[in-house]
């Protein structure tokens, strides 16, 4: 579980074809500010043991973000060791912990291992910024320290403060009373995470991230 002094640890597991548009989706995570992408080419120096330090990687990873496409998924090699690797992982995170985002790059087939989580697909070129935003979602989610203000921000830059007030106003009213009380707790203390926020709460884990996801979910309808 990432801690609320550091950033987010992100591993993006790829074939090396697909570098290029891998090393774009790189670029976009470290300019967030509040994570930290691993990237073989960004991470690793000459003379370190390849195998060991990308076993590092995925091991203190908070997410791996697997980048599926036609090349990966029927290619050997590293790409498969590195997904062999993450999987034995998630095996040993909590129920319902996010971990695994499977992000298809074009019209390839899932691998059945990995049909057990909700796949995005950042293609084609129109959809990118939105599925980008779904991306950061999941990563708030697994970080524990969602900030529906932030969100705001992030995604509708445009909305001025009287506007963002109103959207807000209109949320409160459609969130339960229990919903309430998480947002205003985000709202007072948005560094807290999952965990604690469980425990002010007095509920478990899971049911922290299920409200969260539903309060994104009503604020996102106000913005369509």
């Amino acid at each position: 579980m990432p801690t609320t002094d550091r950033k987010l640890r992100v591993f993006l597991c790829h074939a090396s074809q697909d570098k290029p548009i891998v090393r774009e989706l790189y670029q976009r995570l470290l300019a967030e500010g509040w994570i930290d992408p691993w990237l073989d080419e960004e991470k690793l120096f000459p003379g370190q043991d390849w195998d060991m330090e990308i076993e590092k990687a995925v091991e203190a990873a908070d997410a791996v973000i697997v980048c599926l496409s036609t090349n990966s998924v029927t290619k050997e090699g590293y790409v498969q060791r590195e997904l062999k690797y993450a999987l034995g992982i998630a095996l040993e995170k909590p129920e319902g912990a996010l971990f695994i985002v499977p992000l298809r790059l074009d019209e390839c087939l899932v691998p059945r291992r990995l049909r057990t989580w909700h796949y995005a697909d950042y293609f084609p070129l129109v959809n990118k910024d939105k599925v980008y935003n779904r991306i950061l979602d999941s990563l708030r989610l697994r970080s524990g320290n969602e900030n529906l203000t932030k969100l705001s921000e992030n995604n509708s830059k445009s909305v001025s403060a009287s506007d963002k007030a109103k959207m807000e106003a209109v949320l409160d009213d459609q969130l339960t009373p229990r919903e309430k009380e998480l947002l205003k707790l985000t709202r007072q203390k948005p560094k807290l995470s999952v965990g604690e926020m469980a425990t002010y709460l007095g509920v478990a884990n899971s049911t922290v991230r299920s409200m969260y996801a539903k309060i994104i979910e009503k604020s996102r309808k106000l913005k369509e």
